[in-house]
């Protein structure tokens, strides 16, 4: 139950994320900078919050699952797909 709530409630920080991966890729040319930048820009973001009082610390675990970890994995998992897709394509 768990997971359809995750999906249901992250499908536009998923989104998001996907469309900003391709476009980090785009304009940096390597594939491991995308994840990074979003991964330190994500968590920069909800510590900040956190820090700052603006949220409960509750508010910040539901942040912490439905926001912070779909936006990085689906960059994680966006460039492992383009980085296996380019092996084939390369062999």
């Amino acid at each position: 139950m768990i997971i359809l709530a995750w999906f249901y409630y992250s499908m536009i920080y998923i989104a998001l994320s996907l469309v900003v991966t391709l476009v980090i890729n785009r304009l940096l040319q390597k594939l491991y900078l995308a994840p990074l930048i979003i991964n330190a820009i994500a968590a920069i973001l909800l510590f900040g919050v956190a820090k700052m009082h603006w949220i409960s610390e509750a508010d910040a675990t539901f942040a912490m699952y439905f926001t912070y970890v779909p936006v990085v994995l689906t960059s994680v998992i966006t460039n492992g797909t383009i980085f296996i897709y380019r092996r084939i394509k390369q062999k």
